[in-house]
């Protein structure tokens, strides 16, 4: 389940949930009050009133929602006071404060003419205001298309006939319901949509706002499930994606031997948020780019345009390389090393078969390339062919160069790697390089764990890097530029 974030209020907060749920979603009630407040005529009344009366210019949401509410009744005030509260109920305390939240829903309920009744839900310590994760800028920036999703959710929902509610909240719990939320348009562009599914279904849906944060969870642990539990295509829809990455929630918990276990703390956060790994690689070529220039030298980065490996070319999980390797080899944008996991110790190799030697394809056209910088991403072995893409783990492969490298084309290709020599062709020749380094980019304490034939192996990234270190031998050679030797 995911109803456990580390965090105390989380319990207060998805109490409120299940209180808006159960009074108002299934029902006509009222969040703060024993009125009826969520009912067709009222919701209708809303959608048409916010939706039918656009205000354009600078002005704030709030000031915006008051002048197209003016001429509303005192319910559908009250009403819009509700749905903000729903809105807000999400965000994470510090993305927008519990005091912000409640001048916003204070503020709404106030143009009814009527004072905002005391309830527990609200009021200066009430923990249910405290939030649940940070939605994203995305969603901050745009509370109006939010707020304007979930009117057409509410809209499309109490038009149904109750024994449709009840047979999409029944069957099939909660799959039949999220298939039918997927039909309303944008669903799947609408940060609202993940966060309304946890608030309605804590025991099945996870506590994120972004659909990226799915995508990237589930490339980092779909090894974790089963095959015939596994998506197909590139690009697979989110309701498949929420079911598969409830199976991986399962598994973990099994693995870990307990449920308190969030996708946004350790051990779990560094396996897929792969952010800071990105950022130490983009603060290293920046760095490396500015002792660079002062040689009139540039850094060629391979593959840096391709953020994940689903983006480059399809990979083969029972050889641990490229699908084929023919047409991704004549322009590698990662390089692949295998991590054996099935042995008494870890193992690094490089993959057998064409193009292996291939460390990436860069833009020499300019004559400037004074570094080349490759992608390193493991195929852990842990079974007889079958290995795991484990995106979440990186390393930078770094060659400089002094002088630049010969004009080449745009598409150029540093391959014929030995790493036993430390050999590296350039143009079909040997290229000398003055250095060569291998820079790891994760948290040395960084956890791998799978099964191998039914016993739990793990391995931690340092682990990976000392084998891979052990692997590669480089060869670099410094000769000095007669410019530079002649003092100039």
């Amino acid at each position: 389940m995911a109803r456990w974030t580390g965090e105390p209020a989380i319990s207060a907060v998805l109490e409120a949930a299940a209180t808006w749920r159960d009074r108002c979603f299934l029902g006509d009630g009222s969040v703060f009050t024993e009125a009826s407040l969520w009912t067709i005529t009222n919701v209708e009344a809303l959608f048409r009133t916010f939706s039918g009366n656009p205000i354009l210019g600078n002005r704030t949401f709030y000031d915006k929602l008051q002048e197209q509410l003016t001429s509303a009744s005192a319910d559908v005030k009250k009403l819009a006071a509700e749905c903000i509260w729903v809105v807000l109920l999400f965000p994470y305390k510090t993305s927008v404060s519990p005091t912000t939240k409640l001048r916003h829903i204070e503020d709404i309920w106030g143009w009814s003419g009527e004072s905002l009744p005391t309830t527990p839900l609200l009021g200066s310590n009430a923990a249910s205001l405290e939030g649940i994760g940070s939605p994203g800028t995305f969603y901050l920036t745009g509370i109006p298309t939010e707020f304007q999703f979930l009117l057409t959710v509410l809209r499309e929902w109490k038009s149904l006939p109750g024994a449709e509610r009840s047979r999409l909240m029944t069957t099939e719990t909660p799959w039949t319901f999220v298939s039918w939320l997927d039909q309303i348009p944008d669903a799947d562009k609408r940060p609202t949509r993940n966060t309304l599914l946890y608030l309605l279904f804590p025991d099945y849906m996870e506590p994120m706002a972004s659909s990226t944060h799915k995508r990237l969870i589930y490339a980092a642990f779909k090894h974790k499930i089963p095959a015939e539990q596994r998506l197909s295509g590139s690009s697979p829809a989110l309701a498949s994606l929420d079911r598969a990455i409830f199976a991986i929630r399962q598994a973990l918990e099994a693995e870990y031997g307990t449920a308190e276990l969030s996708f946004y703390r350790p051990p779990i956060q560094g396996q897929w948020l792969t952010k800071l790994r990105d950022d130490a690689r983009k603060a290293i070529a920046t760095d490396l780019s500015m002792v660079l220039n002062d040689y009139n030298l540039q850094l060629n980065q391979c593959g840096s345009k391709r953020p994940t490996l689903e983006t480059t070319r399809p990979v083969d999980d029972t050889t641990g390389f490229w699908q084929d390797p023919s047409d991704a080899t004549n322009k590698p944008l990662r390089w692949f090393v295998h991590l054996d996991l099935t042995g008494d110790s870890i193992l690094a190799s490089i993959p057998p078969g064409h193009g292996a030697q291939r460390l990436g394809a860069f833009n020499a056209a300019q004559g400037s390339s004074g570094a080349v910088a490759i992608r390193v991403i493991p195929a852990i072995k842990v079974a007889a062919e079958k290995y795991v893409f484990y995106e979440a783990w990186e390393w930078m492969l770094l060659f400089c160069f002094l002088p630049a490298l010969p004009v080449g084309s745009s598409a150029q290709l540093l391959e014929g790697y030995d790493s036993t020599t430390g050999e590296v062709q350039y143009m079909g020749h040997p290229q000398l390089y003055i250095s060569a380094a291998l820079v790891g980019l994760n948290a040395d304490d960084d956890v791998f764990s799978t099964s191998v034939d039914g016993v739990s192996r793990s391995a931690t990234y340092a682990q990976a890097t000392d084998a891979i270190k052990s692997l590669l031998h480089v060869a670099p050679t410094f000769a000095m530029p007669a410019e530079h030797a002649n003092g100039n």
